[in-house]
């Protein structure tokens, strides 16, 4: 961890309003090096296991996936959407001293849920990263609240005063057209995103010639 991270950390320590760790906005540590994170599945979340990842990532990101509506992790009657599995264990992560970011996706979130983020960001959640999300069979575009990424990302920045929190997108590093990738990358900077990461990796050639 750097001078500048350390630092940070025990101001926050320090401070005693941390709760579940301390909190770093990925924009800055991106500014000192190469941001990593690492993606865990929300219903495979084992705290004890969260350790192995230490120093070696800045954050944990949580995917909202598509198949969360059938988690068998919950009681039957209890509806869950793959973004609440998202919050929900990045609120997890976070209590481990890990920084945790959820999903937030164009798929499943609605207008409505605006107003639930700056509740969730005093909570210590401060990172999050949009994605336009895998969609469902036969969806249909028309009924999206938000139908690009872009859109969601201007949406979050709209409902915050002051201190905001730290907004990621993502970019594909297996793009075959890499200009044009490039391009709606900048496009999502533009938009607001704080933050650019690649897709998860299992191989770093491509991520590190991208």
């Amino acid at each position: 961890m750097g001078r500048d991270l350390r630092q940070a950390r025990e101001r926050c320590e320090g401070s005693g309003t941390c709760e579940g760790g301390f909190t770093v906005k990925l924009s800055e540590r991106a500014k000192y090096h190469p941001i990593v994170t690492a993606e865990v599945i929300p219903d495979r979340v084992v705290p004890a296991h969260l350790p192995l990842l230490d120093g070696r990532v800045d954050a944990i990101t949580i995917p909202a996936l598509r198949n969360g509506e059938r988690d068998p992790s919950y009681p039957s009657e209890f509806r869950v959407t793959p973004q609440t599995r998202s919050v929900a264990s990045a609120v997890i992560v976070k209590k481990t001293g890990f920084e945790a970011v959820p999903s937030l996706t164009c798929r499943d979130f609605r207008r409505s849920d605006l107003s639930l983020l700056p509740g969730l960001f005093k909570k210590g959640l401060e990172n999050f990263l949009v994605v336009f999300g895998d969609p469902y069979p036969n969806y249909d575009l028309k009924r999206y609240d938000f139908k690009r990424t872009e859109d969601l990302i201007d949406g979050i920045r709209s409902v915050f005063e002051g201190p905001r929190p730290c907004i990621g997108a993502v970019t594909n590093q297996y793009a075959l057209n890499r200009e044009k990738e490039i391009t709606r990358a900048l496009s999502k900077v533009d938009a607001g995103a704080d933050y650019v990461v690649t897709n998860s990796a299992f191989d770093d050639y491509y991520v590190l010639d991208y």
